[in-house]
């Protein structure tokens, strides 16, 4: 099952870490489709000014709003706090303040509140452990086919459209392995 989430946040990871975020989709060439779809909202704004904006690198306190320079850590922080739980070198009643140090060493963050911090994925509530490794696994082998496709067809990106052209390359090429199965 591992496989299977790591490869189901895969194409999540391309659409809008790796693509959206390029400049090869967010320049000129592309950039006039997103005003023609928002012509109120970007009719004053320039491509560049958009790429910018859309690439601030800052640290959030919320691990779904974080940028792609530190969605990692707030990983790091969950499968290190996981492993404490299993262990048992962490006890529940720990879990607030454990997490607070945690993202104040990871991330120079102070945390207001617990919705804000150890209470903001439900994941834990619902009885799923071990599997925020896979959010960073799936960036690893977003990365990889990103880095592929720049190797094998280095001018997709500036076909029109990018992205639905980039991820049927990917679908083919994921296909070519077979299918995937769980035991």
């Amino acid at each position: 099952m591992e496989l299977l989430d790591c490869l189901f946040k895969t194409p999540a990871t391309l659409e809008v870490c790796f693509l959206g975020l390029i400049r090869g989709v967010t320049d000129e060439n592309h950039f006039g489709d997103l005003v023609d779809c928002f012509p109120d909202t970007l009719k004053n704004v320039s491509s560049e000014d958009f790429f910018r904006a859309v690439n601030v690198i800052e640290p959030s306190l919320i691990r779904v709003e974080s940028d792609e320079s530190t969605y990692d850590f707030h990983i790091m922080l969950r499968v290190d706090i996981e492993s404490m739980l299993v262990d048992k070198s962490l006890k529940v009643d720990d879990l607030p303040s454990v997490w607070n140090e945690q993202i104040d060493k990871y991330l120079g963050l102070k945390v207001p509140n617990d919705s804000d911090g150890v209470l903001q994925d439900i994941h834990w509530s619902g009885g799923q452990f071990g599997t925020f490794c896979n959010y960073t696994i799936g960036n690893v082998m977003a990365a990889q086919l990103i880095s592929t496709m720049d190797h094998d067809k280095p001018k997709i990106r500036d076909e029109r459209p990018p992205a639905p052209r980039i991820i049927n390359s990917f679908d083919l090429s994921v296909e070519l392995f077979g299918p995937v199965s769980s035991m």
